[in-house]
């Protein structure tokens, strides 16, 4: 269950509850000393109507058999300029590519230690030049694979001085990659927080700009991160990088040299924890530590988490490949499994200057990791765990809100 999997990896346990207020204006967006400024009502202008295909055009993966079209467990699959998909492995270690109809064509990489090989394959990227970058989160480390399907070439991701566990979170359009990179205070103090540091670096592996270190999570006095307590979430798209805490709604937007760029907001109300909460997210985390082995010790240390008072306001971030913004609504997590038929996740879509356009549904089930032009790419587990790949059809069809601009108010 979603309560046990994100209590247990002490991080924010969600529920989909709006806390939004009932007003209904018009965005409004501003520019003030470079940066735009986007003030949003807290529900969308009416004309919104995009919408994904009630059926998936392709699903990649079979639930039993041998070969590359069986996968063990998928953890990102995107579309390539191609038209085709590219689909990591992690258990396998292994970026797999299938042709529009769903046709296995080729295998790149495998687990291992040498050149093109991963002990732990993460995100995968698509290039200028059809090349595909692959980064291994264990290692550190980014592998390039050329438009022949080869290894090219791989480099270290760079570690400035008390940034842990790095991890490449997206790439801009200039080529930089932008490394994501956790910081702890230097006690357990429950007054304190972990921080996230940004940073990007060039194809050559070299550390290019500092973007900034962020806020992240608050920590309790067992030293984990409080239950229910959101943080820091970030999104890459074309040439910015959008940064925000889902404790309040007010994500920035910075360029690869770490200047401002764009802010964007939207009213929101906190929803509060209640015991009731708790108590049914305790209750799962046992469970499931229990029927894992957990030591007693985990156990004990994992139960004594404390929690915040209130919900994050949002939950996961994404740039689609056209420049527009999806935001989750109110933290809202899809389950591991469930009907492919319902709808598990609402996300808000915003246009290139921030401006709140609509909502759209998201198929039970169904976890996003690629936004097309006309496409959405995401991973659907059944339930018997088995991950298969589904390619839903985006309709961009909208009635765009009356433009309102001019100075800060």
């Amino acid at each position: 269950m979603r309560h046990t999997r994100y209590f247990f990896l002490a991080t924010s346990v969600l529920w989909a509850c709006s806390g939004r207020s009932e007003s209904s204006q018009l965005p409004l967006v501003w520019d003030s000393a470079g940066v735009t400024v986007s003030q949003n009502p807290a529900q969308p202008p009416a004309g919104f109507i995009w919408h994904l295909g009630e059926q998936a055009n392709v699903i990649l993966g079979k639930t039993e058999g041998r070969g590359p079209e069986v996968f063990g467990s998928v953890t990102k699959a995107i579309g390539l300029e191609t038209g085709e998909v590219a689909v990591v492995d992690g258990i396998a270690r292994q970026i797999r590519i299938f042709d529009a109809t769903g046709r296995h064509v080729a295998s790149l990489g495998r687990e291992g230690e040498g050149p093109g090989e991963f002990a732990n394959l993460g995100e995968i990227y698509e290039l200028a030049g059809d090349t595909i970058a692959a980064i291994d989160n264990l290692s550190a480390r980014v592998s390039l694979f050329g438009p022949d399907r080869h290894f090219a070439r791989s480099f270290a991701l760079p570690r400035p001085e008390h940034a842990a566990a790095p991890i490449g979170v997206g790439w801009l359009s200039e080529g930089l990659l932008v490394v994501r990179g956790l910081t702890m205070p230097p006690s357990r103090d429950p007054r304190q927080s972990s921080t996230i540091l940004l940073y990007t670096v060039d194809l050559e592996g070299h550390l290019s700009e500092m973007i900034g270190e962020f806020p992240h999570q608050r920590l309790g006095g067992n030293g984990l991160p409080l239950g229910f307590g959101g943080g820091c979430v970030t999104a890459v798209g074309d040439s910015l990088i959008w940064v925000g805490h889902t404790g309040t709604f007010e994500l920035r937007a910075f360029d690869s040299g770490g200047s401002l760029r764009r802010i964007v907001r939207v009213p929101q109300v906190p929803r509060p924890v209640t015991t009731k909460d708790v108590s049914e997210a305790k209750a799962s985390a046992e469970e499931s530590l229990i029927r894992q082995g957990a030591t007693q010790g985990v156990i004990r240390r994992i139960m004594a988490t404390e929690f915040a008072e209130t919900h994050p306001v949002f939950g996961r971030m994404w740039a689609d490949e056209v420049g527009y913004l999806w935001v989750a609504q109110d933290g809202a997590i899809p389950s591991e499994r469930s009907d492919v038929g319902t709808v598990s996740e609402v996300w808000d879509v915003f246009d290139r200057d921030g401006r709140l356009l609509g909502t759209i549904g998201i198929p039970g089930g169904f976890r996003v990791t690629w936004i097309g032009d006309t496409q959405v790419i995401g991973v659907h587990t059944d339930e018997f765990g088995v991950d298969r790949v589904r390619v839903y059809r985006l309709d961009r069809a909208l009635k765009l809100p009356p433009r309102t601009g001019g100075k800060s108010p």
